[in-house]
């Protein structure tokens, strides 16, 4: 009975830690109201940005990531939303303006600004401004140099330049020019007396070259005006033009001007009056932009992929101790915090398809997001098979991994942006990327088990045969999913390029980079099987599958030519490159001879 008591208190302080655990994985987290403003409330309201009605939420937290790499402002009082940071841009400008928002880290950029160069890494709009001019025609020479001939420094330079050009454009986004008092009486109820008073004609001028300027500078959309039957989204400098020109004001420009006033003058039941009343119009004019609106604000409220990249690295740290102490209690825990993490993996991906009306994979920062979803399956599958702890460490590593990519991409905008015309879904499109992506997956998934076999057998004494034979047998079951699949992906990507270009293969970069693929994996289980390696080969062979799927998956993409090049990356290509010398050093580590290996094993 004494026995039974503490295994009863670890179930209990187990199941309590798995439920506390899913709990904080899908509990939204919407942003905080201030001083009695509805921050939620005004965070649902749907825009137009790059061709896709969002809520502004979106829009904030993809503008202040573009920005400062965070979702929220920090400050000595506390930590703003990002939602709270767009409100006062558009509003209170003059307070947003000392906000630390632009995340600088060159030196060299600093010195440009004339800004100190120590631990501080995040400036105000003001503190930049100054050099506005200087830095604008420094960019224009910049532009001029073909990306991957520019040094570090003038890349980073220009990467200013396009903060500061975001930052301007989502401050005019929602601007409402001063209307002088007596103009739009006037215009409402006689339009005909402006054309016999000079006075109203320069007034209505000025007032229609400001809302000419702020339409061109919009970097959203938040207006929806009647067009027929239908509602057409402008920006709110053309909705005044509308109202300028032919008398109509129109609802939802009237609802925001409440909104800024009243947060101008710190009045949050005016505030949220307006607030009230544009969502009850949304309601009723525009109810499926605005139920889709919430939907999207509600992912981004419980922020799946974030949480799911805290949880994959709580379960690597489990695991790393489980080998130390205490290594059935942790490793059961791990296993049970990896089926929550991949849970709300796949809420984060679901949510996706849902909001998207497309397959899980639409661009590089979906693919990040399916490959970790994928690898992660897989891994939960080997660990049932497998149960060694080799799998689920795995999981964590290539979960965590992936979602660190998939964070990084998000800081380069929206990452439900709108499919190029090219990609425009079909059946077999969709069949190909997702099948060619659980490709990419499966074999990180075996390059990453190749290295788990070669640092424990070079590094450490643990890895005895029957572990090893375990890594081995899971390494190779993974090696035959991976082929099957990256074949598969690669004959229906001819077959949807036959059907949209007119040719089923066209030896671009990336259709090389799949096939490179499908060879390599072909080439391991050949080599294996006439018995040009053994056990160890095969694991160092993984491994090195691992460089030929990330130059496929990341590095033909930098290339600047072919169907799917996406652009030169500096910061991708830095990174690119030390993963890819970090598995070749690994996979030389391998191929030391058996005596240097701390584990005993027969090569």
């Amino acid at each position: 009975m004494k026995e039974e008591k503490p295994q009863a208190k670890n179930s209990l302080l187990l199941n309590l830690l798995v439920l506390g655990s899913l709990i904080w994985a899908f509990f939204p987290i919407f942003p905080r109201s201030s001083s009695g403003i509805d921050l939620s409330l005004f965070s649902q309201f749907p825009v137009l940005q790059e061709g896709r009605v969002k809520p502004l939420d979106t829009v904030a937290r993809s503008s202040l990531l573009m920005l400062s790499h965070k979702e929220s402002v920090s400050t000595k009082e506390e930590e703003i939303s990002s939602s709270k940071w767009l409100l006062d841009l558009i509003s209170r400008p003059a307070i947003a303006d000392l906000e630390k928002v632009f995340c600088i880290d060159n030196l060299d950029v600093l010195g440009f600004f004339n800004l100190p160069q120590n631990a501080q890494r995040y400036f105000s709009f003001n503190q930049i401004a100054p050099s506005w001019d200087k830095l604008e025609k420094k960019a224009d020479s910049i532009e001029k140099i073909p990306a991957k001939s520019r040094s570090s420094f003038e890349s980073a330079l220009l990467e200013a330049e396009e903060q500061m050009v975001l930052y301007q454009r989502l401050k005019f986004s929602l601007e409402i020019p001063e209307l002088p008092d007596s103009l739009p009486s006037i215009l409402l109820k006689n339009p005909q007396a402006i054309a016999k008073n000079k006075r109203l004609q320069k007034e209505l001028s000025d007032v229609l070259t400001r809302s000419n300027f702020i339409d061109q500078s919009a970097y959203f959309w938040a207006i929806p005006i009647s067009s027929g039957s239908q509602y057409a989204w402008v920006s709110s400098g053309k909705a005044i033009g509308q109202l300028l020109l032919q008398g109509t004001l129109s609802s939802p420009l009237l609802f925001y001007h409440q909104m800024e006033e009243a947060r101008k003058t710190s009045d949050p039941a005016a505030f949220n009056a307006a607030a009230n009343s544009y969502r009850q119009w949304l309601k009723k004019n525009l109810p499926s932009q605005w139920r889709w609106s919430r939907y999207e604000e509600i992912f981004n409220a419980v922020s799946p992929f974030w949480k799911g990249l805290v949880l994959y690295f709580v379960i690597f740290i489990l695991l790393a101790i489980s080998w130390v102490v205490l290594p059935e209690f942790l490793t059961r825990l791990a296993m049970r915090l990896l089926v929550v993490a991949w849970s709300v993996h796949s809420f984060g991906i679901l949510c996706r398809i849902v909001i998207q009306g497309r397959p899980p994979v639409t661009n590089l920062y979906s693919s990040a997001v399916f490959i970790g979803w994928v690898a992660v399956l897989l891994c939960w599958i080997l660990e049932k098979k497998f149960p060694k702890g080799f799998a689920a460490m795995t999981a964590s590593i290539i979960g965590f991994t992936t979602l660190i990519i998939a964070h990084h991409l998000a800081m380069t905008g929206d990452t439900m942006e709108m499919m190029r015309a090219v990609l425009n879904s079909n059946f077999w499109l969709s069949t190909h990327v997702s099948s060619i992506t659980i490709g990419y997956a499966s074999t990180f998934v075996a390059g990453t088990l190749g290295i788990l076999y070669i640092l424990k057998g070079v590094l450490t004494p643990s890895l005895d045969k029957e572990a090893a034979k375990a890594l081995v047998q899971m390494t190779y079951g993974i090696i035959c999913f991976s082929l099957l699949f990256s074949f598969v992906g690669t004959v229906l990507g001819g077959i949807w390029a036959d059907q949209s270009w007119g040719r089923f293969w066209g030896w671009d970069p990336k259709e090389n980079g799949a096939l490179l693929i499908v060879l390599w994996n072909a080439i391991i289980l050949h080599a294996r099987w006439g018995g040009f390696i053994r056990e160890r080969g095969l694991m160092v062979m993984a491994v090195l599958g691992n460089v030929i799927t990330s130059l496929s998956w990341f590095g033909v993409n930098m290339l600047g030519i072919g169907l799917h090049s996406y652009g030169w990356m500096d910061k991708a290509f830095f990174w690119l490159s030390i993963f890819i010398l970090s598995q070749l050093a690994i996979a030389a580590l391998g191929g030391l001879p058996p005596p240097y290996w701390k584990s005993k094993l027969q090569s």
